[in-house]
C-alpha cells in the first residue's frame, strides 16, 4: 500500500480503544519503514502501536526508530528450538472442504477464536473483519470496505461477501496442529485450486482430503490450543472453544 493510502488507513482507527499493530509480510523490509514511523507519530503515541516482527529489532538499522515509534515490540524470532518445539494451526485447511455437517461448520465459524481475540483489519483491498480474513482475500480476491472513519464498528450482520472468506479458513477448527519444522503445509483442495488459479508457488504440501468429524473435534479440543504457539506450558483451552463439546450434538 503506498503512504497515502497508510495515511488514510490509520486515520479511519481513530477512537478505537485497542493498539494498533503493524504487520506484513515482514515490517522492518518495507523500503519505507522510516516514512511509515513518521505518519504513524503524527496521529498517535508510542504507546498505542504494536510492531510484529521476526527480525531482531536490536540489531536491525531501524533500532532507535523502532524504540521511538512503538510502545510494544511483539518479537518471535524462529530459532531453531522453536522449530523443533512450537506448533502452529494449518489454517489452509478450508473448513468447506473438511466439515460437511452444515451446523457443526456454522457454530465452528461463530465460535471461532480469531474473531474473540484479534480485531479488523486493513490491507491494500481494504478494511477487514479478520486478520487472517485479510490474507486469505488476497488469494480469493474478496474486496474489502472502504476505510471511512469507524468502519471497524460493523456487525457480524454486516460483514456480507466477507463471510465467505471464513469458508477457506482452517483456524477455528480443533485438530492437530503441526511443528513449525514441518514444511509441508496441509492444503485442502479449494485453497489449493485457489492459489494454483492466482500462479502462487505452493511449495512441499500434502493434501488433506480426509472428512474431520464430530469424534475428531471432541478428541482433538482436549488438548487444542492454537494461539498458543510461542508458550505450550501457559496454554489455557478454555480460551480457545466457549463450545460445551462434552453435550453437544449435530
Amino acid at each position: 500500500m503506498g503512504l497515502d493510502y497508510f495515511e488514510k488507513a490509520l486515520v479511519s482507527y481513530q477512537g478505537i480503544k485497542s493498539p494498533i499493530g503493524i504487520i506484513g509480510g515482514e515490517p522492518l523490509l518495507h523500503f519505507k519503514f522510516k516514512e511509515i514511523c513518521d505518519i504513524m507519530l503524527k496521529y498517535y503515541p508510542r504507546e498505542k502501536y504494536v510492531l510484529f516482527t521476526s527480525i531482531d529489532p536490536d540489531k536491525s538499522k531501524y533500532k532507535e526508530i523502532i524504540e521511538k515509534t512503538f510502545g510494544i515490540v511483539a518479537y518471535h524470532p524462529h530459532t531453531p528450538e522453536q522449530e523443533i518445539t512450537h506448533l502452529h494451526q494449518p489454517l489452509t485447511i478450508a473448513i468447506k472442504d473438511v466439515i460437511k455437517n452444515e451446523k457443526l461448520k456454522k457454530d465452528l465459524i461463530n465460535d471461532c477464536w480469531v474473531s474473540r481475540r484479534w480485531c479488523g483489519t486493513i490491507t491494500n483491498k481494504g478494511g477487514y473483519f479478520c486478520e487472517v480474513g485479510a490474507a486469505i482475500a488476497q488469494i480469493i480476491d474478496v474486496s474489502g470496505w472502504d476505510i471511512e472513519p469507524r468502519w471497524w464498528e460493523k456487525e457480524p450482520s454486516e460483514f456480507g461477501s466477507q463471510l465467505n472468506l471464513c469458508e477457506y479458513c482452517g483456524m477455528c477448527i480443533p485438530m492437530e496442529r503441526q511443528l513449525m519444522s514441518d514444511k509441508k503445509q496441509k492444503i485442502s483442495l479449494s485453497v489449493l485450486q485457489a492459489l494454483k488459479e492466482k500462479g502462487l508457488h505452493t511449495g512441499d504440501f500434502e493434501l488433506h482430503v480426509r472428512e474431520i468429524t464430530l469424534d475428531d473435534i471432541k478428541k482433538a479440543v482436549k488438548t487444542w490450543t492454537p494461539g498458543k504457539y510461542k508458550d505450550e506450558q501457559m496454554a489455557e483451552k478454555d480460551e480457545f472453544s466457549t463450545i460445551d463439546w462434552g453435550n453437544y450434538e449435530n
